[in-house]
């Protein structure tokens, strides 16, 4: 081989070693989850300082709304949500009573983007803080329903309002939830999370200081299958009747794994309160392993 072509080759090998390793970077940091349909999928976009028009697939020019991102979106899409716009912290909201966003697709909505952008160009980088989605205490921030497979990714909600589940309520769906919060939320049942009769797999959730007046302060699981693996349960509190303060699981498989749970309030069950046949049923039980419990 002529020193030419040895040069090239070596070039290339070392291009396809950074690349390579970038690659399984991005795999160990828990990069974004593949799309159900990654081969036809589309990246949308959504920023404050966007605009509503088109159909947020141009990085320049993003959408503004979430809910406006999901309606452009099909199935297999992904929506990347900028938890900084420059240098201010994004929050998005609703108006009236309408959920902030209404989800009844099989996307990923994913909220640690830093969007940068100005003379120099346009930059979309992942990040580390979540994309805060409020409901200032007048509406709930996510609803879900029908039977999808959605990914929820890197999302703070606060301040929901609802009946059932003051910040997220899902029904019917299969869930897919990392690294998300639901915190500050008041509902009548569930006041941070409501799911019914979902398959839900979470992992590294925050449910904190969440509010229900009956049964569920944090977390209210009804029917389905529920695994949960990692993250805390803290602060949260039901009604001064209500059952499960941190978590009230009823008819459903829950597996909630090396998780902390503490300082939740009940009349009764503060950390967790487990109701119906799931419990007694030894091929799809209900489980609580290596949980630190404290205060409830």
């Amino acid at each position: 081989m002529n020193t030419r072509w040895q040069r090239l080759f070596l070039a290339l090998t070392v291009s396809l070693l950074a690349v390579a390793g970038l690659c399984v970077g991005l795999a160990l940091a828990g990069g974004e989850p593949a799309a159900p349909t990654a081969t036809t999928a589309t990246a949308r976009y959504v920023a404050p300082t966007g605009s509503d028009a088109g159909d947020c697939s141009d990085p320049a020019n993003p959408c503004r709304t979430i809910q406006y991102a999901v309606n452009q979106a099909a199935a297999g899409d992904v929506v990347r949500i900028a938890a900084f716009d420059n240098t201010a912290p994004a929050r998005y909201t609703g108006s009236g009573t309408t959920p902030v966003i209404t989800l009844t697709k099989s996307i990923v909505l994913n909220g640690s983007y830093l969007y940068v952008h100005g003379g120099g160009g346009t930059l979309w980088s992942p990040g580390l803080v979540p994309a805060t989605v409020d409901g200032e205490s007048a509406r709930r921030a996510i609803s879900i329903t029908g039977p999808v497979t959605p990914t929820l990714q890197s999302l703070a909600f606060v301040n929901g309002a609802g009946t059932l589940g003051g910040n997220l309520y899902a029904e019917n769906a299969s869930l897919t939830i990392r690294t998300t919060s639901a915190m500050s939320g008041t509902a009548t049942t569930g006041g941070g999370i409501y799911l019914k009769n979902c398959d839900a797999t979470i992992t590294t959730l925050t449910v904190m200081s969440n509010t229900a007046t009956a049964d569920g302060g944090g977390l209210y699981v009804e029917g389905g299958e529920l695994t949960m693996t990692g993250g805390t349960i803290r602060g949260n509190a039901a009604g001064s009747s209500g059952l499960g303060g941190g978590i009230y699981s009823k008819n459903s498989a829950t597996s909630i794994i090396s998780a902390d749970v503490y300082s939740n309030t009940a009349a009764t069950g503060a950390g967790f309160y487990v109701e119906g046949p799931a419990v007694f049923n030894p091929l799809n039980p209900t489980i609580f392993a290596s949980n630190y419990i404290r205060y409830n």
